[in-house]
């Protein structure tokens, strides 16, 4: 039940230690017993950075709004599990963290709208005994759902957004909203695995700017003209999708 506020504050640096792998810069892991929700909340002045492990982990049941920094952690910005909900505002920006940005799974929240989430570091997917790179700005894993309005989408390794087993809606695609975005660079826009892609808004703009990425994005901005589709892809004509990176022995989701 506990409500916590950062104002005007840098939570950086931490270090892993041989007790444990524990090295978050913000841990929100009361109310596994009780059920009550921890509520945190992240101001526009604030830094959460160069931390050993995520900037923000959510192991329990908890709400999180973030306005602020969250930068080159070494395990996501922020790892949202346990039914949490996270919003995030247009003040935030999210650089240079390792394998995720923002990260929602088990049946989590994510409402966004504004922010930034740029440069994700790719790295390889080990612990799962993938030797493929993961490095996405958004990852929507596990019966988790998204929300994702006016987004800046930039330059991150893999996909600007990752579905993964998402929540899904009546007819099977991922409960997953994606309007009035821009990305740019990356190999992919969205990726979407192991389901129907939904028809994303036409309010979107993308920019390839990766030789790679051979999805329908336009060189020069704006909404591009999709490709013809190859069996293994989905393309959008307001969003270039890619279907199943994975394939459906590989869980895509990063181990926490």
């Amino acid at each position: 039940g506990a409500s916590v506020r950062v104002v005007n504050s840098a939570i950086h640096g931490t270090r892993l230690t041989s007790k444990g792998p524990w090295a978050d810069g913000i841990m929100l892991a009361a109310g596994l017993s009780s059920g009550a929700a921890v509520a945190v909340q992240i101001d526009a002045r604030s830094v959460i950075a160069n931390n050993a492990r995520t900037g923000v982990a959510m192991l329990a049941k908890a709400s999180l709004q973030v306005a602020g920094d969250v930068s080159k952690n070494a395990l996501c910005g922020i790892w949202a599990g346990s039914a949490s909900v996270v919003t995030v505002t247009g003040d935030a920006s999210f650089g240079d963290n390792v394998l995720v940005g923002v990260a929602v799974t088990g049946g989590a929240d994510l409402q966004l709208d504004g922010a930034t989430i740029r440069g994700t570091v790719a790295q390889t997917l080990a612990k799962r005994g993938d030797d493929r790179d993961a490095g996405d700005g958004i990852g929507v894993f596990d019966g988790a759902r998204a929300t994702i309005r006016n987004a800046r989408l930039q330059s991150n390794a893999r996909a600007g957004v990752l579905v993964h087993q998402a929540k899904q809606l009546a007819d099977g695609s991922p409960d997953v909203v994606i309007s009035g975005s821009v990305m740019t660079g990356g190999k992919y826009a969205v990726v979407v695995n192991g389901s129907p892609a939904p028809s994303f808004a036409a309010s979107n703009t993308y920019e390839s700017a990766n030789a790679e990425d051979s999805n329908g994005q336009s060189s020069s901005g704006g909404t591009g003209t999709a490709r013809e589709p190859s069996p293994e892809d989905k393309v959008n004509a307001t969003m270039p999708v890619k279907t199943d990176i994975c394939d459906a022995s590989t869980n895509c989701t990063p181990s926490f």
